[in-house]
C-alpha cells in the first residue's frame, strides 16, 4: 500500500498507529485525520490504499458508514480498530467491507502482521478468532447478544453492568448470591465475556442500564 490513511480520535492512539505503520514500511504517504468530516475530506481530495479506522464505543452507526466507503471505494483496504476482541464485531466489520479487524490492546507484533496481510492483498482476523467464528457458523451476528438471555439473565447482566456486587443483585432481585452467580456464568458463557469489566463495558456503550 502505497498511501495510508489513519482515522482515530484520540491522539495518543493516533500517533502509536502512525508509528507503526512507518516501521511497517509499508506505505510511502501517511495521513492522519481525528474525526469523520476530516476523513471524509482526505478521501476526496486523493487517492488512499488503506484506511485504519476505529470504531468508537457506539459502533453500529460506523459500520453502515464503512459499508457505504467500500461501496464506493472497493479498492481501498480497510482495517477495523475497535475496543474489544469480540467476535461479533469482527464479522460485522468483515460484512461492511473490511479486510481485518484488531482490538486496541493488540500487540506491536499482531499490528504489524495486520498491516503486512493488508499490504499482500489478504484479510486479518485476531488470533484465535478464526476457531471462535467456524464453532459459531449458524449465530446471527448481527442479532445484539443480550438478546440470547433469558429475562433474568438479562436483568442480572445490566445490574453488574451498574457496578453492583453479586450481594447486591441477590438482594436487589430476591435470589441467592449462588442463583446470581450462575446467571453470572450463563451470561459469560453465551455472550463470551471474560470478566465483569467486558460485561460493564456492554452494558455501558449499548446504554442498558438504567
Amino acid at each position: 500500500m502505497q498511501k495510508v490513511l489513519i482515522a482515530e480520535p484520540l491522539d495518543i492512539f493516533r500517533a502509536g498507529l502512525r508509528q507503526l505503520v512507518e516501521e511497517s514500511r509499508i506505505a510511502r504517504q501517511i495521513g492522519a485525520v481525528a474525526s469523520r468530516d476530516e476523513l471524509d475530506s482526505a478521501l476526496r481530495k486523493q487517492r488512499w490504499h488503506g484506511l485504519l479506522c476505529a470504531l468508537p464505543a457506539e459502533p453500529s452507526d460506523t459500520f453502515s458508514y464503512l459499508r457505504g466507503l467500500h461501496q464506493q471505494l472497493p479498492e481501498l483496504r480497510i482495517l477495523v480498530v475497535g475496543n474489544q476482541s469480540e467476535a461479533q464485531l469482527t464479522v460485522r466489520a468483515l460484512k461492511a467491507g473490511a479486510s481485518g479487524y484488531l482490538p486496541r490492546t493488540a500487540s506491536r507484533t499482531e499490528v504489524l502482521t495486520a498491516l503486512q496481510m493488508l499490504a499482500r492483498g489478504k484479510k486479518y482476523l485476531p488470533p484465535g478468532m478464526m476457531e471462535i467464528i467456524a464453532d459459531n457458523l449458524s449465530t446471527d451476528w448481527e442479532q445484539a447478544r443480550h438478546d440470547t438471555l433469558s429475562e433474568r439473565e438479562y436483568e442480572t447482566l445490566c445490574l453488574i453492568g451498574s457496578g453492583l456486587t453479586l450481594s447486591d443483585i441477590a438482594a436487589r432481585m430476591q435470589i441467592s448470591a449462588k442463583t446470581v452467580s450462575a446467571y453470572r456464568a450463563r451470561i459469560m458463557a453465551k455472550m463470551q465475556f471474560r470478566n465483569n469489566a467486558e460485561m460493564t463495558y456492554y452494558v455501558v456503550s449499548n446504554q442498558l442500564a438504567s
